[in-house]
């Protein structure tokens, strides 16, 4: 029985492998591929039905429990990506004070939280407003699966880190340079050219 009342099945695994009883998962399982958010959204919260058997939430697949029923790496790999958006759909609950600082999503909360995050989900991981311009194309949006979801918001992430580095890697201004440099003097030979992020711009070179 699980900490929600639920009861859910241990499974024994047949060979020589040395835990093979207690097992969360029937052996074989495969993780589940390209659902939509809120039907994983049930069985990565509320465990999943497998033949006449209930497997219970797939997020203790995250713990050191259970963490070896995934036995391969397309497995894993899919498991990572559906614990991705569901950690960044929890963001957006506790934005949206559907969820308090350190609560986490359970088998009561799932409905609430999915309605107050797929939108800001939607516009997370495409662009800001895309909800709103999609909206004739509504069952497409609602179509699009955790894994997809996923690779969109890992892709708005890293252009956002490149583009916080360029940033920092990369004033504006003359006069931004110098601070950056912490006092240092440009000594000037011939026209600027482009700022290389390693204090030379162009033809000009940056002395102590």
């Amino acid at each position: 029985m699980g900490r929600d009342g639920e009861v859910y099945t241990s499974f024994g695994w047949e060979g020589d492998h040395p835990n093979r009883e207690g097992r969360m998962l029937p052996q074989g399982f495969t993780f589940p591929v390209g659902l939509k958010i809120r039907p994983m959204m049930g069985y990565w919260y509320c465990g999943m039905p497998w033949n006449n058997e209930r497997i219970r939430p797939l997020k203790f697949l995250c713990t050191g429990q259970f963490q070896e029923d995934v036995t391969s790496k397309v497995c894993m790999w899919n498991k990572g990506k559906t614990k991705y958006v569901m950690k960044v759909i929890e963001e957006i609950c506790r934005e949206r004070a559907v969820l308090s600082a350190g609560e986490h999503i359970n088998r009561e909360s799932v409905d609430a939280c999915y309605k107050a995050s797929f939108k800001k989900l939607v516009d997370r991981a495409y662009d800001k407003g895309s909800w709103k311009k999609n909206v004739d194309k509504i069952d497409k949006v609602f179509s699009i699966s955790d894994a997809t979801f996923c690779n969109m918001l890992r892709k708005k992430n890293r252009q956002q880190n490149k583009e916080t580095e360029q940033q920092v890697e990369r004033p504006r201004t003359y006069a931004e340079m110098l601070r950056m440099d912490n006092g240092v003097q440009p000594v000037h030979r011939g026209t600027a050219g482009r700022w290389d992020g390693r204090g030379n711009t162009g033809s000009h070179s940056w002395k102590n």
